[in-house]
């Protein structure tokens, strides 16, 4: 079971930041595999113990690729690759806003979509004294104040909000169920614009990003209330029907709901292999 903490930044991040979080994880006698569907998030990853057991599993070619010590992960438009856990970890996260990224360091979000880039590449070796400094944090609240003097150094080159900063933000709030010609509208952009600024500071355009928001929060929906049969979910997470769910699963998740979910629990079970994670996945 993974352990979290979260804690939301200062004042003066909240329009960039949505919050830190510390996972503990520990996985032995067995390599965990979690798959890692669609999701919308951007985040910038620390590992901060274990690193060498810490993999990505790409599905597009079936390379078991390292993770950097602290990457970028951008959002992504579907399953692009599984995580493979192995030891002890302790990992510190920064989820970003939607445009959040974009906007502190003013590299057009499709650089990263569906990749996980060293974060030094992107944003200096500062980011490796910051990692050496996170190491040595007693907690979480300690690892956000230096985290939050970092970012402080980015904010006078920072981009100047844009509505697309709303538009996105409406999305996530209203799970995906929003129609793209009336978002724009709401935020006095041509359907053109909206567009072209989706993709320049979220890094996908608006409709497969609602899609992956509508996904994201029929995820949350059945972790949190178990019980929930399927039928329920289909309507509650705004999915016409469930052939309708079943599709955007499979697009943007790599598996039908049951499926998927059973490569959840089943994922860190002793005698899991990587060639089972991979065979009872339908594409």
């Amino acid at each position: 079971m993974m352990r979290r903490q979260t804690r939301l930044p200062s004042p003066f991040l909240r329009e960039y930041i949505s919050h830190f979080e510390l996972r503990d994880l520990v996985v032995l006698d067995t390599r965990g595999v979690r798959p890692l569907p669609a999701r919308p998030m951007q985040f910038l990853i620390f590992h901060l113990a274990d690193v060498s057991g810490s993999d990505l599993l790409d599905l597009r070619t079936g390379e078991i690729i390292p993770t950097p010590p602290a990457g970028i992960q951008g959002p992504q438009s579907y399953r692009v690759a599984d995580a493979l856990w192995r030891g002890r970890f302790r990992d510190f996260a920064v989820a970003f806003r939607p445009t959040g990224l974009y906007r502190l360091f003013g590299i057009p979000m499709s650089h990263f979509t569906d990749r996980v880039v060293e974060a030094s590449q992107v944003l200096g070796t500062q980011t490796n004294q910051l990692h050496e400094r996170l190491q040595s944090a007693p907690g979480l609240d300690a690892m956000a104040l230096l985290t939050e003097e970092f970012f402080r150094g980015w904010l006078s080159r920072a981009r100047s909000f844009h509505p697309v900063q709303v538009a996105a933000s409406q999305v996530i709030a209203r799970h995906g169920r929003v129609v793209i010609d009336d978002l724009a509208r709401e935020v006095n952009l041509s359907g053109r614009q909206l567009e072209r600024r989706f993709l320049e500071q979220v890094g996908m355009p608006p409709k497969l990003y609602c899609r992956i928001s509508r996904l994201a929060y029929a995820l949350r929906l059945k972790e949190t209330t178990p019980r929930r049969t399927w039928t329920e979910l289909t309507y509650l997470a705004g999915y016409f029907d469930q052939n309708h769910m079943v599709k955007d699963f499979r697009a943007l998740a790599g598996a039908s709901p049951s499926e998927f979910f059973g490569l959840i629990e089943n994922g860190f079970k002793p005698g899991r292999t990587l060639e089972t994670a991979g065979t009872s996945v339908s594409y």
